[in-house]
């Protein structure tokens, strides 16, 4: 784990308004730091001073990165459940993206200063500023070595997934498929993996659903029940209707209705039951994320 400089990200987001803006122009935005636990993923975290309640403590954000630097997931401690559209998280977005008069790469200890009008903000017969700032740091360097943790924790999990992926399926070669080199360097691209790559996918779809990656991945491979039952019961076998049914894979569809409910309704209440199940048991489960096939990674 390693603290690193400021650096642009590229966020795909639509804020639906400048309250992010406003909490960003208001200096509300402290304590942002990178930590890159495994490679080719980091993270950004930092504290947003509440809009209303200053006097309270601030919400931490998190925004997840790619190699490129592109978001992939964002998570904020406010009770709004905004997604993306919360206004912390466009405001740490902004905040990372628009610093005035400061290197980004020379100046690295940027990151965690605190904006001075943060200072008047607080309560001091709670909490000093400089006690806040000591707390903040140390729980967000807490918070990314139990991640760090977790992540090698998840990667000797997921070599005795792949040795077994392995031992049960003797390797494919591509060739084997009349691929043409326009779909030839789509599949190197964006369906080949190796055993890295296989454990830096896992790792970043942790949150699953709620995640940009999980999507992403699922999106171009066989991943659902849904997928494959409509692939085996395909009866007009010509090129013609498999190019169809391709092209509807890929489209995506809304779930509305009782469907929608029931979705946010699993949302709200799974981790309730995940821990719930845990302590019946006295066992410990592993959150899993997306596992692909290293034999068959358009599975």
């Amino acid at each position: 784990m390693a603290s690193y400089g400021f650096q642009s990200i590229i966020s795909h987001f639509e804020f639906p308004n400048n309250k992010g803006l406003k909490l960003y122009e208001s200096n509300h935005v402290l304590n942002v730091q990178e930590f890159r636990p495994i490679e080719g993923l980091c993270f950004i975290t930092g504290f947003v001073v509440r809009q209303t309640s200053v006097s309270l403590d601030p919400y931490k954000v998190q925004l997840e990165l790619d190699s490129t630097r592109t978001i992939k997931n964002t998570v904020c401690q406010c009770p709004a459940e905004a997604g993306s559209k919360c206004k912390h998280i466009a405001a740490l977005i902004i905040f990372v993206n628009s610093e005035e008069g400061t290197s980004k790469t020379d100046e690295p200890q940027q990151w965690g200063r605190p904006a001075k009008y943060c200072e008047s903000l607080y309560k001091k017969e709670q909490l000093s500023e400089v006690d806040r700032q000591c707390s903040n740091i140390l729980n967000n360097i807490i918070d990314n070595i139990e991640q760090s943790l977790k992540y090698e924790s998840n990667n000797d999990f997921l070599s005795n997934i792949i040795i077994k992926q392995v031992q049960s399926d003797l390797p494919k070669f591509y060739s084997a498929f009349p691929l043409t080199l326009t779909e030839h360097t789509y599949f190197y691209e964006k369906i080949y993996v190796n055993e890295a790559m296989i454990k830096s996918i896992f790792n970043q779809t942790l949150h699953q659903s709620l995640n940009l990656s999980w999507n992403q991945n699922r999106k171009i491979r066989i991943s659902a029940s849904l997928k494959a039952h409509k692939i085996k019961t395909l009866r007009n076998k010509s090129e013609q209707c498999q190019n169809k049914l391709a092209i509807s894979l890929l489209n995506e569809t809304t779930i509305v209705g009782k469907g929608a409910s029931n979705i946010q309704y699993g949302l709200q209440t799974e981790d309730k039951a995940f821990n719930a199940f845990c302590d019946m048991y006295n066992i410990d489960v592993i959150k899993s994320g997306l596992v692909v096939h290293i034999c068959r990674p358009w599975i």
